[in-house]
Order: structure tokens, then sequence, then C-alpha cells
């Protein structure tokens, strides 16, 4: 069984209710784990696991799935919790030493975060955090330090992710890689 599919089945089976400061807590703190288990692999694979878990539960709140409804208050009341504490800031640092889902799984919680606003917020939670962190932007344009990938990648990672925010064109997929000019006109890891 895909460990995705084990966490889900062991996440759907646990009768504690997770309240959205519960998972936001417990995904920060597995979050920060991440960096303390440099050299013990058992370890970091543990970590790795509790991450995908909590984000796995944060998605549910959410956004529900088959079993589960998403509510509004729920979805505010993580926001709140993510704005209240470094989540976000921690998912866009240690994104780079996600696994592949996790950092799938990582993108949609961080977007939907910063979207969610209250009924009669003019900004939402997550919105006001980035704003007061200026840190996050930045590492998202500037991308993760990696050295470059073989092959003609587009962009940098995160924002190729996401959407070319770069070069404006709004699309919701990352360039072609056929294409004979980058989206926005550089290539991995230069700038304009």
């Amino acid at each position: 069984m895909p460990l995705l599919e084990k966490l889900k089945e062991n996440l759907l089976k646990s009768n504690q209710p997770k309240t959205p400061a519960e998972v936001v807590t417990k995904l920060v703190t597995a979050l920060e784990a991440l960096s303390a288990y440099k050299g013990d692999e058992k370890a970091l694979d543990k970590a790795h696991e509790s991450v995908a878990k909590y984000l796995l539960a944060t998605k549910l709140l959410l956004f529900g799935d088959d079993e589960h409804e998403a509510t509004k208050e729920n979805a505010i009341a993580l926001a709140h919790e993510a704005g209240r504490t470094s989540l976000l800031s921690l998912i866009v640092k240690q994104m780079v030493v996600l696994e592949f889902e996790s950092r799938k799984d990582a993108a949609q919680v961080f977007g939907a975060l910063v979207r969610i606003k209250g009924n009669n917020d003019e900004r939402g939670p997550g919105i006001i955090y980035v704003q007061k962190h200026p840190e996050i932007p930045t590492l998202l344009f500037n991308g993760w330090v990696l050295p470059p990938p073989p092959g003609p990648q587009r962009c940098t990672p995160p924002v190729a992710h996401c959407c070319c925010w770069c070069c404006g064109a709004g699309t919701t997929s990352p360039p072609s890689p056929s294409t004979a000019e980058p989206c926005c006109g550089t290539a991995y890891g230069t700038t304009k």
C-alpha cells in the first residue's frame, strides 16, 4: 500500500477530532523536526511521514474528500492559526527537503491558506502574514538552492509549480520544455 494511502487510512481511522489549531501545531512541529534529523536516516523518515500525515490532515480540513466535507469555519480557523504561527514560512523554507507528494500537498496548502479570508475581511490572515514576512515571496521567486537540473528547465521550481508570475503570463502550469524561449526570458538559475 503506498505511503499516502496508508497515511490517509490511519488518519481517517483515528477517533480523535482534529481541530485546526491541533493540526497546525503538529504540522509546525513536524516541519521543524525535519531540520533536526539530518544525520539519522530513520528519524528523518519518521519526520517525513509525520509531515505527510499532517499535510494530509490540513488538506482534509481545507478541501475535504469523499467522506468528509470541508467547512468554511474550519478553513478560516486554519488560516487564522497559520497566520498566528510560523507555518507559512516553514512550508516555504522546508519545501526543498520534502518528498515529492508532500511538496505537492504543501503547495496546495500554502496557496489555499494565503487565499482564504473571512466573511467581512478585506485581506485574509495568510496574506497578512506573507506581507509581514517579505522573505516568503523572495524565497518563492528566487527558488530553491539546488544545482540546475539537466535539460531546458524553465523558471525557478516554486514559481513554475504554481504559475509563471515572473513574466506575467498567468498560466497555471509550467511552460513546455520544448518551447524555444523560456516563459520569462531567463533560464533556470539566472536572473533578468
